[in-house]
């Protein structure tokens, strides 16, 4: 039989022993909190088109002091989802303040400006993420639609280039799509 060392510390004494757990086997787990399987839960209502539902566990998940950002993320989403855009950004700016760098969520973050009005903001927020990742197709076409949208043809024009450059691939499956 094939053992792995599970901890390597100072083998003098009997204490300080590594545990050795037979290869092959699953390797032990931390219980999970009652955050995670709140947000477990609410993934799975949310696969099922329950998403007011999802919302209420999300919401008791992010009450939790072991909420993660994905739970904050989650939320927003969701929120998004049914409209509700105010809270929705004010969940994903919680989720931005523990992950500044969550792709998603900064993206989330420029949609919900978008949908409230706040051009200036969500442009800062789209350039952030494209700071951040300067290949994103969807940072770069929703900027470019939010340029356009604001009578900045150039600048738009600029962010539709740099989508094709960065998603040729994706930028031809959606214009098979549109002609369809």
């Amino acid at each position: 039989m094939v053992f792995l060392v599970a901890a390597q510390n100072d083998m003098t004494d009997s204490q300080n022993m590594p545990e050795i757990i037979p290869a092959g086997e699953p390797l032990p787990t931390a219980p999970k909190t009652r955050a995670e399987m709140l947000l477990e839960q609410g993934v799975a209502l949310r696969q099922a088109g329950q998403t007011e539902q999802a919302v209420a566990l999300y919401r008791e998940a992010a009450q939790l002091p072991e909420a993660t950002p994905v739970v904050f993320f989650n939320l927003g989403n969701a929120l998004f989802d049914l409209g509700q855009v105010l809270e929705a950004e004010a969940a994903i700016a919680e989720c931005l303040k523990h992950a500044p760098v969550m792709e998603p969520a900064l993206m989330l973050h420029a949609r919900c400006a978008v949908r409230l009005g706040k051009e200036g903001e969500a442009r800062e927020r789209f350039a952030a993420l494209l700071r951040l990742n300067p290949t994103h197709f969807s940072g770069w076409l929703e900027a470019g639609n939010l340029c356009r949208q604001m009578g900045l043809m150039d600048q738009a024009m600029m962010s539709y280039r740099q989508a094709v450059a960065s998603g040729p691939d994706r930028w031809e499956g959606l214009l098979s799509r549109s002609e369809e």
